[in-house]
């Protein structure tokens, strides 16, 4: 490939990913960034990690069409953040498709490098914070025993020895790693937080990295509609209760089961929107009796609000701190009630008592007297939805107007 393409005089902006919708399983961040590619005044291609007949390669969608399919035999990812090859691909292809700003979504399956390669070609990077995994290759925060670390608390050699059984890490590896990171951290000339949650906990690992400038900007539903309608039903009819989202681990799917087991007696109905993929939740199903439970398999994210306002009540109860929570947005919009843990971003954002309830994890009885006070005393329910369903939460065109102004920011002093 001899010759650049044309830009048609937009700026060309590259998302570095480690999935993309379609691809392989996802979640909130493949939604997200499709939506990127509406910023006006911007042509946006994808760059990420993908299989080819087993193999891995990095692979560039520009205008739509596949142009690059990379081998990565020789590219080594993850935490071994030095390597010329990754380098050199990745230089190649910033001057070859003059790149001019650089939004990564995640290194997860890339070379860590990538960012001080921007920096070293003048192009400018963004890198948005979406969970942990520049704290820990275990990036959603669960130890040995599939429980929260608690890392931003504990002292590093507890990863090692986390990592020495999960991954027969060396020891010592964590404190390689956050090393190597607190170097790429200075190569971003931003960092997007959604949340202040977020950029706090990266400032207690890295209180020491000289970052460019780290910015709040709230998370936006991707898929906008309008409010969802509080429920009229009558009063003696069922609970309705909503999991949407993923049903993972993480996401707290084994507290979840154990709950709606144990509540097959009570006037509670609960909905599975989320697919179930773990052996471990598999296995779990298998083994208890849920006549009080429907089980969707699956939905597309445009219909996720108008789902949820069938219900009455929505559970959110991961077991490791989330960076911001979609779905949660999504759960006032649709003029429900969201239960949450207390870990991360959405306990912050919830306010106990008034548009939502936050409670511990696996706190499973605290959360059984929730629904049944709910159940119970349907005007508190109705005066908690009202209250929700008046929650602001971020829209998709407040949020990419903040970001097209970080690109122009960054874009516009760059020389020609």
């Amino acid at each position: 490939m001899s010759q650049a393409p044309i830009h048609n005089g937009r700026k060309h902006l590259l998302i570095v990913t480690h999935n993309v919708a379609g691809e392989f399983k996802g979640g909130g961040i493949e939604v997200y960034q499709e939506q990127l590619k509406k910023i006006s005044g911007y042509y946006a291609s994808m760059l990420y990690p993908t299989l080819i007949d087993g193999k891995p390669h990095w692979r560039l969608v520009y205008r739509g069409a596949r142009v690059i399919d990379q081998p990565l035999e020789h590219v080594k990812t993850g935490g071994r953040a030095r390597n010329a090859e990754g380098a050199r691909l990745f230089r190649e292809l910033l001057q070859r498709f003059k790149v001019d700003i650089v939004h990564f979504q995640h290194l997860l399956g890339l070379p860590l490098l990538l960012p001080q390669v921007c920096r070293e070609q003048d192009v400018p990077c963004v890198f948005t914070w979406h969970d942990h995994y520049l704290i820990c290759q275990k990036y959603v925060l669960l130890d040995y025993n599939a429980r929260y670390c608690n890392t931003l608390e504990e002292p590093v050699s507890q990863c090692d020895f986390c990592l020495q059984i999960t991954h027969k890490a060396a020891p010592g590896s964590q404190t390689k790693r956050r090393n190597s990171v607190a170097t790429i951290l200075q190569a971003f000339n931003a960092i997007v937080f959604n949340t202040a949650f977020s950029r706090d906990a990266m400032m207690s690992i890295y209180p020491d990295a000289p970052i460019g400038g780290t910015h709040i900007i709230e998370m936006m539903m991707p898929h906008g509609a309008p409010k969802g309608q509080v429920s009229t039903r009558n009063d003696t009819e069922e609970l309705r209760v909503v999991i949407p989202g993923t049903f993972t681990t993480f996401k707290g799917a084994v507290p979840t089961i154990r709950l709606m087991a144990g509540m097959t007696h009570l006037p509670i109905r609960f909905t599975v929107l989320g697919p179930v993929h773990e052996d471990r939740i598999e296995n779990l199903l298998k083994e208890v009796e849920l006549p009080n439970t429907k089980f969707v398999g699956g939905y597309v994210p445009e219909d996720a609000i108008k789902l949820m306002s069938e219900h009455d009540v929505s559970l959110h109860l991961t077991i490791a701190p989330e960076s911001y929570m979609i779905a949660l947005s999504e759960a006032w919009s649709a003029g429900i009630v969201p239960i949450v843990t207390n870990l991360g971003a959405p306990g912050e954002r919830v306010q106990h008592g008034k548009n939502g309830f936050v409670v511990s994890p696996y706190s499973l009885g605290r959360i059984h007297d929730i629904l049944m006070d709910l159940h119970n005393d349907r005007e508190k329910l109705r005066n908690m939805q009202n209250t929700a369903r008046a929650t602001k939460v971020m829209s998709a065109k407040e949020h990419l107007t903040q970001i097209k102004a970080l690109y122009d920011s960054l874009t516009d002093t760059r020389a020609p």
